[in-house]
Order: structure tokens, then C-alpha cells, then sequence
């Protein structure tokens, strides 16, 4: 008895070409917002000019330098702080909550196989880790998601080249330590194509997106365009996300940024007194005081649990006894493991 072929559903791309900041992130929370139940999946796509994309929750005021040279959108996804430009192609999944049947957190996991397989047909072994995706254990791509009206959004790009000390310029920083710790740590932890291999024209890249999306999601993509109803709820969305507020009371992350999944650089200045801290997967890979400290003890604090006790156990050798324990609670406090 012959098998029976499961049918592809069908599913819109809109390829919105070269487009302002404001104009893309508004026009796929718009999509989404406009999508009655039962809509078709829709793909959008574009290269985007220079911007730096906040998340929802986060205002430019407590993460980004005052002065910049490109400008700042918040977008209506979750993540953190990140460096756009036309060096990316990014896309945009839009798929109706009714059909998906999953829950936000699994929505990785079906958003981002497209991209790896697509990575995988240029032959970069890249693998999913949690939202973002990592080529030899560096990040190459990360995603944000949201529930916009009745849709699963999902959000990501191709990193083509990635200008690291630009970026890193943009970020709010204490010191100017901070951000050449930045820079080296953005170094270390990621990653883009052209480090690997040359990377494609976008009309290759697209293509072989295209097919990834049809064969890993059983879509039949069909060249679309905006809807004049959509359209108009495009500019009634923009409108009234440009009056949302931001939580201005603290950064994403207290006192510094995700670098990536698990690594965080942060620094806290108390009177006279700072500390800098890098961590990675729930331990200290680097830490700086304004205590004067022997070249010994770099190792000794890197090594050492991130508890109270065994800091201060560790700092008594380095320090003033009666001063260890002041320092290694400003250790943890400026420290960050983990983050929402």
C-alpha cells in the first residue's frame, strides 16, 4: 500500500529588500498584529540599515553610551542589545499560535533548524544552543521571540561580518577597561561567515533559505507582498510602540551585558572601591579590583567558587583580613550568572 505525501502548507515570503530600522521591526510586529486565526506562515526578510536593536523591556538610556552615530530601536522582541547592519541578512518567522501547538520556549527549536540546515548546505557545522546558534562553540547567530497578537514571532539573521569594536563602542561602560574587555570577550565568544568561509551573495543565501524552510517546516513559500490592510495596521502598530515606554530602572543585566548564552561582563564602582568581573557557564574567567593585587592572585580568584566564604578565604592572602570579606561581597554583588 502506497504511502500517503503529506501536504505543504502553504506560507507567504515577503522580501522587504533594503529597509530603514523603524520601518522593519515595525512592519513584522504589524504582520503579526494584523494575522486573523488560521492565517497563512509568513517569512519576512530584508538587510537593514546600521542600528542598534534593544529589547522590549530595555531603554537606551541605561545600556547605551548617550552619544551615538546610528540609531536605537526597540524592538518588540526579547534578547538583549544587539548590533545590526546590512552585513546581516535578517529574517523574520511569523506563524499562527493555532497551528504551532508549542510552548514559547520550544519555539527554538523549529524557528532556528531552518538556519542551521542553510548553514549546513555552505558547510558550517552549526548547532542550537538554547536561542542562539554556535559554530565551534562560538556564537554566530542569536534570536528573540514574542506572542504579537494571535502569532508566534521569531526573529534572527545571518552574521556575515560582525564590526566587534563598533559594537562595543555603543555599549555603556563605567571605564574605558570595561570596554576593551568587551571587545576582547566579543572576540573570543563570537563569531560571523566570513571568519569560516567567503560567504554568499544574498540572491544564494536567500535561495538556499528558501528551500531549508520548505524541507524542514513543510512550507510552499509564495512571493508576497503587504496587504493595504496590513499596511495600515503597520502604521497603527508603529505609532503606538513609539509611545511605549521602556523599564528605565536598571539594565537587562545589572551592572553590564550578556556577551552570550553564558558568558556576562559586568562592573561596579562603590566610593573608591570597583570591581570587575567576567564570567562564563556559572564561574569566574576574569576579575579586576582597584585593590592592588600580586599577578598571583589573578589565578587563585579565577579558580575559586563563586561563594562567599571561599572568596574571602581566598582574598585574605592578597588583601588586609579585615578588608576580604568587603571585597569578595562586591565580587558577587557586581557578578552575574545567569539572566532571563
Amino acid at each position: 500500500m502506497a504511502s500517503r505525501s503529506v501536504r505543504a502548507v502553504p506560507a507567504r515570503w515577503i522580501d522587504l529588500g533594503h529597509v530603514a530600522p523603524s520601518r522593519f521591526h515595525a512592519t513584522y510586529a504589524g504582520l503579526a498584529a494584523a494575522q486573523p486565526e488560521g492565517a497563512r506562515p509568513i517569512v519576512v526578510w530584508a538587510r537593514v540599515a546600521p542600528h542598534i536593536a534593544l529589547g522590549i523591556h530595555q531603554d537606551a538610556g541605561t545600556e547605551l553610551k548617550s552619544s551615538l552615530d546610528v540609531p536605537v530601536v526597540r524592538r518588540p522582541l526579547g534578547g538583549g542589545a544587539a548590533w545590526v547592519d546590512e552585513s546581516q541578512c535578517c529574517y523574520v518567522l511569523i506563524m499562527p499560535l493555532a497551528a504551532l501547538k508549542s510552548r514559547p520556549s520550544e519555539w527554538f527549536a523549529w524557528g532556528l533548524a531552518p538556519a542551521v540546515r542553510t548553514y549546513a548546505a555552505f558547510g558550517l557545522n552549526v548547532v542550537r544552543e538554547a536561542q542562539d546558534l554556535s559554530l565551534g562553540g562560538r556564537k554566530i547567530a542569536g534570536s528573540g521571540a514574542a506572542t504579537i497578537g494571535s502569532c508566534a514571532v521569531l526573529g534572527s539573521s545571518f552574521l556575515l561580518r560582525f564590526p566587534v569594536e563598533r559594537f562595543a563602542a555603543c555599549i555603556a561602560a563605567p571605564s574605558q577597561a570595561f570596554t576593551g574587555w568587551l571587545v576582547r570577550a566579543l572576540r573570543d565568544c563570537l563569531t560571523d561567515w566570513e571568519s569560516h568561509l567567503p560567504a554568499p551573495s544574498e540572491d544564494v543565501l536567500r535561495l538556499a533559505f528558501r528551500q531549508a524552510l520548505e524541507q524542514t517546516l513543510g512550507w510552499a513559500l509564495a512571493e508576497d507582498a503587504v496587504a493595504p490592510a496590513e499596511a495600515q495596521a503597520i502604521e497603527q502598530g508603529r505609532a503606538e510602540w513609539d509611545a511605549v515606554e521602556a523599564d528605565r530602572r536598571a539594565r537587562r543585566v545589572p551592572h553590564g551585558i550578556k556577551v552570550k548564552k553564558d558568558v556576562f561582563l559586568t562592573e561596579c564602582h562603590v566610593g573608591e572601591r570597583f570591581a570587575r568581573v567576567l564570567t562564563r557557564s556559572g564561574r569566574f574567567e576574569a576579575i579586576a579590583l582597584s585593590a592592588c593585587l600580586p599577578e598571583a592572585a589573578d589565578a587563585v580568584l579565577r579558580a575559586c567558587p563563586p561563594e562567599l566564604d571561599a572568596l574571602r578565604r581566598s582574598l585574605a592572602g592578597f588583601v588586609p583580613r579585615e578588608d576580604a570579606e568587603d571585597w569578595a561581597r562586591l565580587i558577587l554583588d557586581t557578578a552575574c550568572f545567569h539572566a532571563d
